[in-house]
């Protein structure tokens, strides 16, 4: 569940890193998960579709559905590629331009804003009208003065220059510039309001504007604006940002997440924790060691590190074979994208992925990376994207339903403040894959507790007593229209 991004933020095309896209050395071969070195997947073989034994989980989902190989025995050709990589770059290009989608092209994000422009951008978070607590303590006026005054609208000109920054490493872009959290039910842990949502190790962004304080910089990420601390951002030329963004390669992060080792010679890349969808630039005549240890069985990656004067330094980084990771996105098939739905399945709820985890339109945006689309971050503004869009909120139940059966897996299932990927179909009943925090079972009464990506079925409900398949606003397949 993730609120409406308020001001449009930019997209990051990374067009050059394909899949099979790669000028590693032959002797490296596809030995992590999923790799897309193998540009073409195995071909469909006919096989008896599993059964259910009759148990199911608390979500109105048989347990044997929590195996992908479940749903993948279902779909006629599940290697079938559903958009080339060109016909997603032409996704990509789209993105922006359509509306409600909250993206615009940071390839051709202005180098000056005018002061109306910034201010514009400063303004784009307005003091929330109802109660806000951090604890049990309400924040008051002379809080939100503060944080106003740490927005530095002081500072800025008739003509203000942009700068070009990578992210160094997972990081927070909030609200206000702070830390402090903003909870709307007093004593609160899990849903700080301040948190737009985190972005990812190697994200471009341009940077419009510094704090008062000089702490915190207002970025314009790929899909979002907002603030973000200075020391997680590395500064350098737009010819170099415009180069990082689209390598001729880049290595993507396809497993739910992925540690890098410990270097004694380089604190700043040790153990980093890298997640689902990050994409680095991958070095071709990579050297043959790193730190005295061989690259003979790793990738090495460009890995952004911020500098003592804040420029980017781009660190060579071993990734072994053995990682989840792909060289080059992985091929659009349903296949691919079922296999990755379940690598998340457990994983606990996060919003705005907040707590190393993710929520729905997280999770949803972080699998779609690894095929090189470029989602709005958040639900409403995904369903909006171009595809084969249905709108769905005045259709019945049973055409909702005929509707999402001739849908391929993957395709985005929108209700209001939450969003759901189907699966498939079983015994005529459509079944999804999600991150909700709660639900009511379908027979009704109190809400049960979540926090969890799980496999269920379209007759559970939402708090108001409507099942998930009345409250279906849009039904949207990233496919050929």
């Amino acid at each position: 569940m993730k609120r409406q991004a308020l001001l449009m933020a930019a997209l990051l095309l990374i067009g050059g890193c394909s899949p099979g896209n790669s000028d590693v050395q032959p002797s490296e071969p596809a030995e992590s998960a999923g790799s897309s070195q193998q540009a073409a997947v195995s071909p469909s073989e006919p096989s008896q579709t599993p059964g259910v034994q009759g148990e199911k989980t608390f979500a109105d989902a048989y347990l044997e559905m929590n195996d992908p190989a479940f749903w993948i025995a279902r779909i006629p050709n599940p290697d079938e590629v559903l958009l080339t990589p060109q016909e997603i770059a032409e996704f990509n290009q789209m993105i922006p331009q359509t509306p409600d989608t909250a993206c615009a092209n940071l390839e051709k994000y202005p180098e000056t804003l005018t002061r109306d422009e910034l201010l514009a951008r400063i303004r784009a978070y307005e003091i929330p009208k109802e109660p806000r607590y951090i604890g049990s303590r309400q924040l008051g006026p002379e809080y939100y003065a503060a944080l106003m005054q740490n927005r530095n609208e002081i500072a800025v000109q008739e003509q203000n220059a942009v700068r070009w920054g990578v992210v160094t490493g997972e990081a927070q872009l909030r609200t206000w510039p702070t830390y402090d959290v903003s909870y709307d039910l007093q004593d609160d842990v899990n849903f700080d309001l301040n948190c737009e949502t985190v972005l990812k190790t190697g994200e471009r962004v341009a940077v419009l504007h510094v704090s008062t304080d000089e702490e915190w910089l207002l970025v314009q990420a790929y899909n979002y604006l907002g603030w973000v601390a200075a020391s997680e951002i590395a500064f350098t030329g737009r010819d170099d940002w415009l180069s990082f963004g689209n390598p001729q390669n880049c290595l993507v992060v396809t497993g739910n997440r992925v540690l890098l080792d410990y270097s004694l010679e380089n604190p700043a890349v040790s153990r980093r924790e890298l997640t689902m969808g990050t994409r680095l630039p991958l070095i071709a005549k990579k050297p043959a060691e790193i730190d005295g240890f061989s690259t003979v069985t790793s990738h090495v990656v460009q890995f952004p590190v911020r500098g003592p004067d804040g420029g980017l330094i781009l660190t060579p980084v071993r990734v072994p074979y053995n990682l989840d990771v792909s060289v080059g996105f992985l091929p659009y098939t349903q296949r691919n994208l079922v296999e990755l739905c379940f690598k998340l399945l457990g994983e606990r709820y996060g919003w705005s992925n907040l707590w190393n985890a993710r929520d729905c339109s997280g999770y949803v945006l972080d699998v779609y990376r690894c095929f090189g689309i470029d989602l709005p971050r958040n639900a409403n503004n995904q369903a909006a994207v171009a595809g084969r869009r249905i709108p769905a909120a005045e259709l019945s139940d049973a055409e909702k339903t005929a509707e999402i059966l001739s849908m391929p897996a993957g395709a985005l299932l929108e209700m209001r403040g939450h969003i759901v990927m189907y699966l498939g179909a079983y015994e005529g009943e459509p079944y999804v894959i999600h991150q909700p925090f709660n639900f009511v079972p379908p027979e009704g009464g109190e809400s049960v507790p979540a926090g969890c990506v799980l496999v269920s079925s379209l007759r559970i409900k939402r708090g108001n007593g409507e099942s998930f398949l009345k409250s279906i606003r849009t039904i949207n397949a990233l496919v050929r229209p």
